[in-house]
């Protein structure tokens, strides 16, 4: 068995009790496999739990909101690589999920974020759930995203530090909205990220941002300074007009203006003309001055918008 394999547990798979919580929506694996994830607990301890049947996602929320005492039978358990001495839980077709049988004698207690300060984050392995208490030191200007099935979406880059240690965070969505310049906040549910051995964080759909007083001295942030004038020859320029549908923010195409509802191709969903939001994309084809090297510069709806606003154009 290769190391990074987790070791199962050589015994049959056994009934067990207790609570559910953390219940997270429904991701999608790299090899193309539905899962979520949720914490369980029992009489003495919490346990990662990760389960691949999506049906039983809406089955276990609503177990959580009731705090239902929950049976799993045929769960299967392997040794915790995150957590010594104790085991994951993992919830397959085989298993079988009902309200417990008889009371228990413990009660449903919520599990406690723990947080860790940036110097440890960065000391563990990429692709963790953590949760970190931090200021905001910068923030870049939030630029659209296209991810998967061509939804349009929105992310910022900021620079987050504590006593400890500073490290950049990729807020995406709802999420940029939540927070504030130079305003303190526990981060919980954040992605551990590693490119070319730089750590980064990620906000996810599960993350929760909870303004908090300030925590006082932080590590100083080093920026770079960038030069704000740049002499640049222009090669060539495209700017793209989007439509984005008020519900999925997706691009919706061409439509007759005329007509006072569209169907959206993507999420189905009938909607007046007037919820729908226009946005901009630029791209310059570009040399900067004494390069031979030809750049390309991407300019974001935030900006251009800004840009149209101050020179009261159409």
């Amino acid at each position: 068995m290769s190391a990074a394999k987790k070791a199962r547990v050589e015994e049959e798979p056994s009934e067990i009790m207790g609570y559910i919580h953390n219940v997270s929506p429904i991701k999608l694996s790299r090899n193309n496999n539905k899962y979520f994830n949720a914490v369980f607990q029992d009489h003495e301890k919490y346990s990662e739990l990760v389960c691949f049947v999506p049906e039983y996602n809406q089955i276990l929320t609503e177990m959580q909101k009731a705090k239902s005492p929950v049976c799993l039978a045929k769960v299967d358990k392997s040794i915790s690589t995150r957590k010594p001495g104790l085991y994951d839980l993992k919830v397959t077709s085989a298993t079988r999920i009902s309200v417990a049988s008889r009371q228990l004698d413990f009660r449903y207690e919520q599990p406690e974020d723990k947080v860790l300060t940036i110097t440890e984050v960065k000391a563990l392995q990429a692709f963790q759930k953590v949760s970190v208490k931090a200021k905001i030191m910068s923030q870049n200007d939030p630029t659209l995203q296209t991810i998967k099935y061509g939804e349009v979406i929105q992310k910022q880059y900021l620079t987050i530090a504590d006593a400890t240690n500073s490290i950049q965070l990729c807020a995406w969505d709802k999420h940029i909205e939540q927070i504030q310049l130079a305003k303190c906040y526990t981060f919980c549910n954040v992605s551990l990220r590693n490119f070319d051995n730089v750590k980064s964080l990620t906000t996810c759909p599960d993350t929760r941002i909870d303004l908090v007083d300030d925590i006082g001295p932080v590590k100083n942030v080093e920026v770079e300074s960038v030069s704000l004038i740049e002499t640049i020859t222009v090669d060539s320029v495209s700017c793209v007009s989007m439509t984005l549908c008020g519900v999925c923010n997706k691009d919706v195409g061409t439509y007759n203006s005329n007509v006072p509802t569209l169907k959206c191709k993507f999420c189905n969903m009938r909607q007046n003309t007037s919820k729908l939001q226009s946005s901009l994309k630029a791209q310059i084809n570009c040399k900067l001055s004494d390069e031979p090297t030809l750049h390309r510069l991407s300019i974001s709806n935030a900006v251009l918008k800004n840009f149209t606003d101050t020179n009261k154009m159409q």
